[in-house]
């Protein structure tokens, strides 16, 4: 009877340590998908973007891993859906793709705006693919994004698109993940926004080829113009007083000169499950304010006398926003407070801390109330969710839809009332007295 009892277990021990799996070197493991428009209107031109393992983790070399540029590669395919093209660049790439490892979905402008539903059913259906997985709009095509992709600091590409698009201190980026975009496509009461990815603009992209007359204007000054001004960046600069002086970049018009031309800057907007528009990325900062994903940033203001002023702002907590539909009014209130690290020479700070928390915080009201007016009016996207926030107020679902307030709560008074103070104001040095 024990060797009866005691036969079922050693089966299953040997059934387990069988290898029934794919091996690790018949495996390609994807960490991006790119979607492109492609000729034939019904088809998507997907590019697979995949890591090189040997290369990362130096293979047989002494020497680790290899430089940057080496350490991904890129496969495109043309095809209807996410895994006939996986299916096809099986076929190219002589290993199978998997998909557990991607980090990040790359949208075409054109795809986006066209619509993504059709994609999103797909990757929140897949098992292979995680929830959390990040997404990004790429205005001058998902494969040029990618392609460009040649991170500087990190050897792995995984944690690079991780330090890109969550973890890293830039502020001018919404947080945007599978998960979170296919539930709030499908419901009525908010709008979403999604990272916008770019490429810097060289001056072979806006440059136009010169005519035969003027070959002999390509040397000596010129040459030099050319290198200097590698990029001309058309983002106009913001002379209201958050963000004093900074330019209201968009991904692709932030870098000067860089090996890796790949950027993140800015928010595109989408009405379900299409894209409507783009923000840039100081707009994205007030979104991120007053949807209290702020980090802690260091933010310039405009002084008292006209100069930029430096503080690292942060929330103090979370935002209130609370809606009145009888008075058909939005009412938010933001808590944030901020160390103060540069004021012009001339100003003494104890006399100025006072007047500038109050101009700030006026500031930061004119600022956000301008936002939310665009995304209304120009949008037609409640990004910020004020439809939701009135969905409490009525008793039952029914009767929220037949209410018509996703529509009205459009044109509603938005009163914007900010608590901003400086909590330190840093080493003071007086003129005055002996030293």
């Amino acid at each position: 009877m024990k060797f009866i009892k005691i036969y079922p277990v050693i089966f299953l021990i040997l059934l387990l340590s069988g290898c029934f799996g794919k091996e690790p070197n018949d495996i390609s493991y994807a960490i991006a998908i790119g979607f492109d428009k492609a000729a034939d209107e019904e088809n998507y031109n997907i590019t697979l973007q995949f890591a090189k393992p040997t290369q990362i983790s130096g293979g047989d070399s002494e020497k680790g891993g290899s430089a940057s540029p080496q350490i991904v590669e890129d496969v495109t395919v043309e095809a209807p859906t996410l895994y006939s093209a996986v299916n096809l660049a099986d076929s190219i790439v002589s290993k199978h793709f998997f998909l557990s490892h991607v980090n990040l979905i790359v949208f075409s402008k054109e795809v986006a705006e066209e619509g993504i539903g059709d994609i999103m059913e797909t990757l929140s259906r897949s098992y292979d693919i995680r929830p959390n997985v990040y997404m990004a709009v790429a205005l001058e095509g998902a494969h040029k994004y990618l392609s460009e992709i040649k991170p500087v600091l990190e050897v792995n590409p995984s944690k690079y698109y991780q330090l890109t698009y969550e973890a890293n201190g830039a502020g001018g980026l919404p947080k945007s993940i599978i998960e979170e975009f296919y539930f709030m496509e499908n419901l009525p009461d908010v709008d979403s926004v999604i990272p916008i990815a770019g490429v810097m603009k060289t001056s072979d992209d806006e440059t136009e080829e010169p005519e035969s007359g003027d070959s002999e204007r390509q040397d000596g000054g010129e040459e030099q113009e050319t290198e200097k001004n590698l990029l001309q960046p058309r983002a106009p600069v913001n002379n209201e007083g958050f963000e004093f002086k900074i330019k209201e970049y968009i991904a692709g018009e932030v870098a000067l000169n860089e090996t890796n031309k790949s950027e993140s800057m800015g928010m595109a907007v989408f009405k379900k499950d299409k894209m409507v528009g783009v923000f840039s990325g100081i707009e994205s900062e007030l979104y991120n304010i007053m949807s209290g994903e702020h980090r802690d940033l260091f933010i310039s203001f405009e002084g008292m006398s006209n100069q930029p002023v430096t503080v690292l702002l942060r929330d103090a907590k979370s935002p209130r926003i609370n809606v009145d539909i009888k008075n058909k009014r939005v009412d938010m209130r933001l808590y944030l407070e901020s160390d103060l690290y540069s004021i012009p020479t001339e100003d003494r700070v104890e006399e100025y801390v006072d007047k500038f928390e109050m101009k700030a915080a006026e500031d930061i009201e004119k600022a956000c109330k301008k936002l939310i007016k665009t995304a209304f009016s120009e949008y037609d996207a409640d990004i910020l969710g004020f439809t939701r926030k009135a969905k409490r107020k009525f008793l039952t679902y029914h009767d929220f839809i037949d209410s018509n307030i996703a529509e009205d709560i459009k044109n509603y008074d938005v009163d914007i009332s900010v608590d901003f103070s400086v909590r330190r104001t840093g080493l003071i040095i007086s003129g005055e007295g002996n030293m």
